[in-house]
């Protein structure tokens, strides 16, 4: 849209300094209607550029380039005769053009935000240690940034806006800052959200953490961003603290909605304590990932449970024994009846040896010494 509007100022020059001789009113209304459809093209180009920082300052600059462009098309217009009138017109054009696009230029230069970027960019003084029960000392204001009227509100000040390039992980994305800010301009960071890890991807949850992330921070969308004091981690990644366009606190969205762990992260601690507390919320509501897999766990095995039925216990196995007819030569004192023992052999192999006179099987054939007891030996 920059470019069209670029092109239709461009075209209305042209045809200006084309009809030159002939500047009547049918010309004058065609040269301005040009020149002011690309003006209004460009300056509504800079409102909706996500990358433009501030737009009021892209108006200043491009009205005096307007204003050049405009004293130049009066110059062409009078190439000769330039009587007091036509120079003090040509300069009444001109040097407001200058001096706005210089104030422009002023304004957009990195020395106009260096008093508020060192003052931003201050190490804080370290924790002695984190707590989830109190605020930081050195906790920021949560509120909007003076400097940059397209904040929104939750921001803190001093925060750095960022296009985001792409999502890695729950806890990982990829950015390019944009403006004055911690971060170099335009130069893409590999980002890690402090204090959190990401929960996954595992068989229960799949990649819901980064699904998540990618939710409240989409692709091409800007977030804001801001450093603590230790800047990156091992792996050489910035540690931030993310805001969305809507001011949501990313890093303790991911915590709140279980989705990710709090992890302390030293010696950074500014924002420490309201992470660690959405952590411990989550953990006690069991929200999110976390809470979904464990109802989908079955329940443990406890041993508790009662026992079984027990098996009847098998009966001891009784004697056998054979009921032949009595011998002839059995006497009357034989105990005779229920049992028969061809001899002590068999008697002791069903368990029945000793046998007394007038026990079941005893006989005189068993008892060879006569004494009443058989099989004793």
């Amino acid at each position: 849209m920059g470019i069209t509007g670029l092109g239709v100022m461009i075209w209305a020059i042209v045809v200006g300094v084309r009809r030159r001789g002939q500047w009547d009113g049918a010309v004058r209304r065609g040269f301005w209607w040009r020149f002011g459809s690309g003006y209004a093209a460009m300056f509504l180009a800079l409102l909706l550029d996500p990358t433009e920082q501030n737009a009021s300052t892209g108006f200043l600059m491009l009205t005096g380039i307007g204003l050049i462009i405009w004293a130049g098309a009066f110059a062409v217009r009078h190439p000769r005769g330039w009587d007091r009138a036509i120079m003090r017109g040509f300069a009444l054009r001109l040097g407001p053009g200058v001096v706005v696009f210089l104030v422009a230029v002023a304004l957009t230069s990195p020395s106009g935000s260096t008093t508020q970027v060192a003052a931003d960019s201050e190490p804080q003084p370290p924790a002695s240690a984190p707590s989830a029960s109190a605020p930081p000392l050195n906790g920021p204001p949560t509120t909007a940034s003076p400097a940059n009227a397209f904040a929104p509100a939750g921001v803190p000040v001093g925060a750095q806006r960022a296009v985001v390039v792409s999502v890695d992980s729950g806890d990982s994305m990829r950015l390019t800052p944009v403006g004055a800010g911690p971060l170099r301009e335009s130069a893409p960071v590999h980002a890690r959200l402090l204090h959190i890890r990401a929960l996954g991807p595992d068989p229960c949850s799949g990649d819901e953490s980064a699904r998540r992330l990618r939710q409240l921070a989409p692709v091409g969308t800007i977030v804001w961003v801001r450093p603590d004091q230790e800047p990156r981690d091992e792996k050489g990644r910035d540690l931030l603290y993310v805001w969305n366009d809507t001011g949501a606190f990313a890093n303790v969205e991911m915590v709140a909605g279980g989705f990710a762990e709090a992890e302390y992260a030293a010696p950074n601690s500014v924002h420490w304590a309201e992470i660690s507390a959405a952590g411990e919320q989550a953990r006690t509501v069991g929200a999110g990932v976390r809470g979904r897999c464990r109802q989908a766990e079955p329940p443990p095995e406890t041993s508790s449970a009662e026992p079984g039925p027990q098996p009847n216990p098998q009966p001891r196995p009784q004697p056998n024994p054979v009921h032949p007819t009595p011998s002839e030569d059995d006497d009357e004192e034989d105990g005779g009846g229920a049992a028969y023992y061809k001899n002590c052999t068999a008697a002791k192999a069903a368990g029945a040896a000793p046998l007394h006179r007038g026990d079941p099987g005893y006989g005189s054939h068993l008892d060879r010494d006569g004494d009443g007891v058989a099989c004793e030996s």
